[in-house]
């Protein structure tokens, strides 16, 4: 882009903090960038396909001045370069190896010009040297921030189908001296008051008295 004649400002868009590199650097790198794979193709040979879009990228440096000076400072009221520092690396770490997921983005503007993207800190280092001491001069690299939502839908659990019983087979039972229907409830069903049962499925062969019943009668157990 050349001499930066404006300011390069940045906004935490979570907690709306503002900060303006005090001193403008000679030179930025914008970049847009795709990715190509070299693949071969029959009767072609190798041809290059097209990947997706990479994110937007800003790159440049500049230093943190200890003390202010009219000839290349933005503004007078230069704060701290360390505080300037740590913040700085404080919005790294909130967005780096989280280019694509970061919930709280920075607003990167270029003033005077159209550039202004949301964006996250993936390189930040520095240089100090001994005849400018309390300066830190900086290297810094952004890449552009795209929300992405991953959706994962549950799949319908369809229920198994109902599948119905074979019929149940009637047992026979032969009755025994002193047997009663409420005893044999009790042998087949596990308590005698479900008689009844036995004794609907047997009412012509016991007849109308479900008390008597005789050895050798053959009872159906539903």
């Amino acid at each position: 882009m050349g001499h930066v004649t404006e300011a390069i400002v940045v906004k935490d868009t979570k907690r709306n903090v503002r900060f303006m590199f005090p001193v403008n650097p000679d030179q930025i790198s914008i970049t847009d960038g795709r990715t190509f794979t070299e693949v071969p193709i029959i009767n072609l040979g190798m041809t290059l396909l097209a990947g997706p879009v990479m994110p937007q990228g800003l790159q440049f440096a500049s230093f943190l001045p200890k003390k202010y000076d009219a000839s290349y400072c933005n503004y007078r009221k230069i704060e701290d370069p360390l505080r300037s520092w740590n913040r700085l690396i404080g919005w790294m770490g909130r967005g780096i190896n989280n280019v694509q997921r970061s919930s709280t983005p920075l607003r990167v503007t270029i003033t005077g010009s159209k550039f202004s993207q949301l964006m996250v800190i993936t390189d930040f280092s520095r240089d100090q040297f001994g005849g400018e001491p309390g300066d830190i001069y900086f290297q810094i690299t952004f890449a552009q921030w795209r929300r992405q939502i991953i959706r994962i839908e549950k799949a319908a659990v369809k229920p198994a189908p109902k599948r119905d019983d074979p019929p149940k087979t009637p047992t026979t039972y032969t009755v025994v001296r002193g047997d009663s229907l409420w005893k044999i409830a009790k042998k087949f069903y596990g308590s005698g008051s479900k008689w009844p049962t036995i004794y609907n499925a047997n009412r012509k062969l016991i007849g109308g008295n479900p008390n008597l019943i005789h050895p050798g009668q053959v009872l159906t157990i539903p």
